[in-house]
């Protein structure tokens, strides 16, 4: 039971003190008369100072108090406009009075001293409501019955916040002792609060239907967000045609855990509105845990209301994938379930894409002094001369680009693209702030995604990540067969590392790089690059991973234009440099390039494979999962998964442990293989 709470006041003398104690000689108290009978709150004769004198102002300064004593026909009403920021609304002050506040539009504000509460409902037999059917109520804390008052706050539409807090909570419900209720009914629109809610034991908050945004402490940032339900309270949810909406809870803003607690006493009232009758489960409160220690839905004393159907049952669950708890109600049995965290190391098989043929690598710009040689499906040697790159793109940057034998897939979760491959300088390149760049792109949707090293002797920060919506340089940002014009040339940086002390490519070393992009959920890819120096700094690698979002990308602008990064089909390089070599021009080599993929394993095929690659003369090697030394193994393979059906690669020794080496005249255009043990013992 959570022992830090704000404690309930006895008297009026103390709300008084903190109401009105210290404010400044410019403060003004408004009572609201309605005295011109329109009920609009920007109606300067519609106030009266203390004593009855007609205001000549409207409340409209950070010392300005409004108390509205009036109801029904004499009720205030604001329909548009901006009253200016006050102190405090009192809605409901005077004992025996009942107050009305109504608001359809515009923007009506209390935030203007922090430590400063509105009230709804002040008072032994005073009434207060609030009604929101529009624009928006900013308050700094909100007190909703107190001292043997009735308040009720009911949100249909617009915007209820609530900007500041006090020891965890921005709103109360029922917080004085004696016959004192505090209601808040949400059925449509935001509530937005800094922190949590107290619910006391005359207090209901009522959530009804799915069409409303509750978001208990995500308007800032403070210390911690407590949502406490104490005994006597009810949390009443009423599920109508468009669902439920959930209660969320943030923690992302705050320096301590949030927490939701139901005390024994606490009541959960689940019932259906409108004649709408479902066997379902619905969340009520959703609390991001994000493996903060302590943030937690505790329920575990929470009951069911009396008189509820005994048909409705409730539960809390933790819902990994999203990294929340979830506190639940279902009818007839139903139960929430969350989502399975997706697991795809036994469903996967490896593909093994072979580049083509050497022609099938793209010089891009071919001016004087940029050529390519040594050509083949593992990798090539080029010759850069000075670009004629300008900043308006006009000019050119040589790139070597190639496009796959076939699209790969990444469009369910597990499937993943990798390449690998090495690059060693053979002219000393300039020194040059992450100008080295290489990565995928889909000429489909003329979109790429790459990474970028430093040249020469680096310094800082020596890599960055970026993705770019094109590739060609054209009008309509359709791609151009042979304009790979922008390949790696821009984009918003989403992650940038040092790599092994600042380690730059240079004529003294061989660079060993690894880059691929995994569809880690159905919204989410991950984009993962690596490498290491083979002369004297093997196993000192540097690494970058990022998340990318695709439902709340961090760069919308830069996405393909799907929206998505659901396949590619080509990888590319360059030098992003005008004068990229300290000589005229200069070479480097790429070799040992593979490439290789992971995806869905159909139905009828087994997982006897770890890995696959092709060497430089396109033979096969074969990496085995559970490998049997000089075991003969059976090999199939097909040339595409789907429409091809598999047929005999041949029959292999496992001569190395846990490899088969297949020839390239045997594995033909096959790109997908399996294997099997016909006979089952060691050969000696």
């Amino acid at each position: 039971m959570r022992k830090m709470r704000d404690q309930k006041m006895t008297g009026t003398l103390a709300l008084g003190m903190m109401l009105f104690g210290g404010l400044s000689a410019q403060a003004v108290t408004y009572d609201w008369t309605n005295a011109e009978g329109d009920n609009n709150y920007l109606t300067t004769n519609n106030w009266a100072y203390p004593g009855g004198e007609v205001s000549t102002n409207l409340p409209s300064t950070n010392g300005d108090v409004v108390n509205i004593n009036l109801s029904g026909d004499d009720r205030v009403i604001i329909n548009s406009g901006t009253p200016g920021n006050i102190n405090t609304f009192a809605v409901g002050s005077v004992a025996g009075a009942s107050g009305e506040l109504e608001i359809n539009g515009g923007s009506a504000k209390a935030t203007a001293n922090a430590s400063r509460y509105s009230t709804v409902g002040n008072g032994a037999g005073v009434t207060g409501l609030v009604t929101i059917n529009g624009g928006t109520w900013e308050v700094n804390r909100s007190r909703i019955g107190q001292n043997g008052g009735v308040g009720t706050v009911v949100l249909n539409d617009g915007v209820f916040k609530v900007a500041r807090g006090a020891n965890g909570y921005s709103i109360w419900l029922d917080i004085s002792t004696g016959l004192t209720e505090g209601n808040l009914e949400i059925n449509g629109g935001l509530l937005s609060t800094r922190v949590g809610m107290q619910i006391n034991d005359m207090g209901t908050m009522t959530v009804r239907g799915g069409a409303s945004s509750i978001q208990i402490g995500g308007a800032g940032g403070a210390d911690q967000c407590l949502f406490d339900v104490n005994p006597g309270a009810t949390l009443a949810v009423q599920v109508a045609t468009n669902g439920l909406s959930p209660i969320e809870i943030d923690n992302e803003h705050l320096t301590l855990p949030s927490s939701a607690t139901f005390d024994a006493g606490s009541f959960l009232e689940p019932s259906f509105f409108g004649g709408h009758v479902e066997t379902n489960a619905w969340i009520v409160m959703a609390l991001e845990t994000s493996g903060v220690d302590g943030a937690a839905i505790n329920a575990d004393e929470l009951a069911l209301a009396p008189g509820v159907d005994p048909l409705w049952s409730f539960g809390v669950t933790n819902n990994p994938v999203d990294e929340v708890d979830v506190l639940w109600v279902g009818y007839a049995g139903a139960v929430y379930e969350p989502p399975v965290v997706p697991v795809y190391t036994t469903n996967l098989y490896v593909e093994a894409i072979q580049l083509m043929a050497a022609e099938t690598w793209n010089l891009y710009a071919p001016l004087p002094g940029n050529s390519i040689t040594n050509q083949s499906g593992s990798g090539f040697s080029t010759t850069f001369a000075a670009n004629t790159y300008t900043n308006d793109r006009s000019g050119f940057i040589p790139v070597v680009a190639q496009e796959f034998f076939s699209t790969v897939d990444l469009s369910e979760v597990g499937q993943s693209v990798t390449v690998s491959f090495d690059i060693e300088m053979l002219t000393q390149p300039q020194n040059a702030d992450k100008d080295f760049h290489f990565g995928f792109y889909d000429t489909d949707l003329n979109a790429q995604i790459w990474t970028g090293f430093d040249l020469g002797t680096a310094s800082g920060s020596t890599w960055v990540m970026r993705m770019w919506p094109w590739i060609s340089a054209t009008d309509t940002n359709n791609f151009v067969p042979g304009d790979y014009g922008w390949l790696g040339t821009s984009g918003g940086s989403f992650g940038s590392g040092v790599q092994y002390s600042g380690a730059g490519l240079s004529v003294n070393n061989v660079m060993h790089y690894e880059s691929s992009l995994v569809r880690i959920a159905t919204d989410e890819v991950e984009y993962t690059t690596l490498g290491w120096d083979y002369t004297g700094n093997v196993g000192s690698t540097g690494s970058y991973s990022h998340v990318i979002n695709e439902s709340t990308p961090q760069y919308p602008e830069n996405m393909p234009a799907s929206g998505k990064w659901d396949k590619v089909n080509g990888f590319g390089f360059t030098l992003f440099e005008n004068v990229p070599f300290t000589s005229d021009s200069g070479t480097f080599v790429v070799s040992n390039l593979t490439v290789t993929a992971e995806s869905k394993l159909p139905q009828g095929w087994s997982y006897s494979i770890s890995g696959i690659a092709f060497d430089s003369a396109g033979d096969l090697t074969l990496f085995l999962s559970d490998p049997i030394v000089g075991a003969t193994y059976d090999v199939t393979g097909t040339s595409d998964l789907i429409h091809v059906a598999p047929s005999a690669v041949g029959t292999y020794v496992a001569e190395e442990p846990g490899v088969i080496k297949v020839p390239a005249a045997d594995a033909g255009v096959n790109r997908f293989f399996d294997v099997a043990l016909p006979v089952k013992e060691v050969i000696e």
